[in-house]
């Protein structure tokens, strides 16, 4: 299963500028990158309405397009209407060509989508399974925190070589007897359930009569279970698939039965799922639901399935979603998991006034390259998706002492920059700033913000000024500025100044004698001519008063803004 192009209108903020028209080459998985608010949720959603109304024989409720291919079938889906390879298909035919199964994993407590969409599949497959119907899936299936327990008893019944090394290179588990499952039943349930289906012989396995409340058993005996699989693969899905069904319901107007199992606890080295870390949680998730519950003909969505998971481990969610014949669609706004991504598999998603519009990566490459990788995704989603101001700097540097003094500002002259909000990127040099002006903001900043980019006073950053002007042709638009650094008022006129001047010799001086006292050979004092380096490493050492300087500049940009922002002339 592999999407190739994908285009909605109407569904929320997805218009008419909601196009991903060149994923073709994107293998294996597919990241939505933005902003909250930007509606890479709803491509999720979207998506799912999109199946669900195949699934079911239903209207969808808005416009789409979407093509893939699954198997040997090249599928064109146009507002229900569907073709393979050209040829008209058949209503009766168009089950045989979907996916075996949508598979979304979300993150966070909204159940919008499960309401809307999941729960009725969720339903069906609950009626089919007790009805003695074997070997059914649900064709689409919603999973969240409340999962992550079945997730490592399915992983643990695996024999998959990944699965083992998940869990011992990741979790630090290695199966054997002493792992012990502990489950809570609520008998008074059991009449609910249907005799002669498949969940009810495995619930009766567990707790054979008489039955009890709470029963404990190894993960190795519940490995020897005949449940009616054709393979160990198949044995893990069931095993994850069935006790879903027998510990997940909740009476509703749809679901008409109660869970049997009220809680599960698997017991492992003297902890439990609970003692895991979010993240460890949240991987057990992934590999669970790419390496047994999915398979080539699968579609898996999952909503930043990187939240709350250590910086360190966001880089592992490519390795799990990386799967060949496997195809994913992710959000987030991570820029560490980001880095760990193909740039062909990246779509950054911008909220504009015109509905949410899809821009590949393919226009930041070449500013990401000049910058020698200063400028970089993350920052051009920050381009095309804030709606604040925009303060274009040169460098790093510029962007971390600047975000720094305006922390420390907003806290020590309260309460006078309140309401200033400012939204600064980093182009990745001066002569950079133009470029980054032309490719990655003009063209998507609405016409109410305002663009500042701001210059060392010195040679190189008049020269970029002079950049920017040649590629406006010395007519920038009303909404972009640009300035050099105010010099401080002691400041000889002719000499340059530079964002480090802004901090008074006397912030990084201690260093600098520091370095002086400690040194031993001439090598060690090699430091002290990269003054920069000495300021980098201790900047946010210092004092709130060593950032007052810095009132110049945010005042000239809140200026600017005052101005820009005054009515036109009549």
């Amino acid at each position: 299963m592999k999407i190739t192009y994908l285009t909605v209108d109407g569904y929320k903020n997805l218009l008419s500028k909601a196009i991903f028209d060149d994923i073709s080459n994107c293998e294996n998985y597919l990241a939505l990158i933005g902003l909250n608010g930007s509606g890479k949720s709803n491509v999720l959603e979207a998506i799912s309405k999109i199946f669900a109304s195949l699934y079911t024989g239903t209207v969808a409720g808005f416009n789409y397009e979407i093509r893939y291919t699954l198997r040997d079938n090249d599928v064109v889906i146009i507002n229900g209407n569907v073709t393979n390879k050209g040829d008209v298909v058949r209503k009766k035919y168009i089950r045989s060509i979907l996916p075996e199964q949508i598979i979304a994993c979300y993150s966070g407590e909204e159940r919008r989508l499960w309401e809307d969409v999941y729960q009725v599949f969720y339903s069906d497959f609950f009626k089919k399974v007790l009805g003695k119907a074997p070997s059914t899936r649900p064709d689409m299936i919603y999973l969240n925190k409340y999962s992550w327990n079945l997730a490592l008893i399915a992983l643990m019944c695996s024999d998959q070589q990944s699965s083992k090394d998940f869990l011992r290179d990741v979790l630090e588990i290695v199966v054997d007897e002493t792992i012990m499952i502990d489950f809570t039943f609520d008998i008074s349930k059991y009449p609910s359930y249907s005799r002669n289906n498949e969940v009810l012989e495995l619930i009766n396995r567990i707790n054979p009569q008489p039955r009890s409340n709470n029963i404990s058993i190894s993960i190795n005996t519940l490995r020897t279970f005949e449940i009616g699989s054709v393979d160990n693969n198949d044995f893990a899905k069931r095993i994850f698939l069935y006790l879903y069904i027998a510990s997940m319901p909740q009476k509703s107007k749809i679901i008409k039965t109660d869970k049997i199992i009220t809680n599960i606890k698997i017991n492992f080295n003297g902890l439990d799922v609970k003692s895991l870390s979010e993240g460890e949680k949240k991987l057990l998730l992934i590999k669970a639901i790419i390496d047994i519950l999915g398979n080539e003909n699968s579609l898996f969505l999952f909503d930043e399935p990187d939240s709350h998971l250590h910086i360190s481990r966001k880089k592992e969610i490519k390795k799990y979603i990386d799967k060949a014949n496997h195809f994913s669609i992710l959000t987030t706004h991570s820029p560490a998991l980001l880095h760990s991504f193909r740039e062909e598999n990246i779509r950054i998603i911008n909220n504009s006034a015109d509905g949410m519009e899809v821009i590949p990566t393919e226009k930041i490459k070449a500013i990401e390259k000049l910058s020698d990788g200063a400028f970089t995704l993350m920052d051009a989603t920050l381009a095309f998706a804030t709606t604040n101001d925009i303060l274009l700097v040169e460098g790093t540097n510029d962007h971390k002492y600047f975000t720094r003094a305006l922390d420390v500002l907003k806290v020590s002259k309260a309460p006078k920059y309140d309401n200033f909000n400012i939204t600064i990127i980093n182009c990745g040099g001066a002569g950079n700033v133009a470029a980054v002006l032309e490719q990655a903001v003009v063209p998507h900043i609405n016409p109410q913000q305002l663009c500042i980019a701001t210059f060392d006073n010195d040679e190189a950053g008049k020269n970029g000024m002079k950049s920017v002007k040649n590629v406006f042709a010395g007519h920038p638009p009303r909404n972009v500025k640009t300035m050099l650094h105010p010099k401080i008022g002691t400041w000889a006129a002719a000499n340059d100044f530079l964002t480090e001047d802004y901090f008074p010799i006397t912030s990084y001086k201690p260093a600098f004698e520091a370095k002086v006292v400690t040194a031993t050979t001439f090598k060690s004092l090699s430091s002290l001519q990269n003054p920069k380096g000495i300021i980098e490493s201790t900047y946010e050492t210092f004092a709130p008063a060593d950032y007052d300087n810095f009132e110049l500049l945010f005042d000239e940009i809140i200026r600017l803004q005052t101005e820009f922002r005054l009515p036109l002339p009549v």
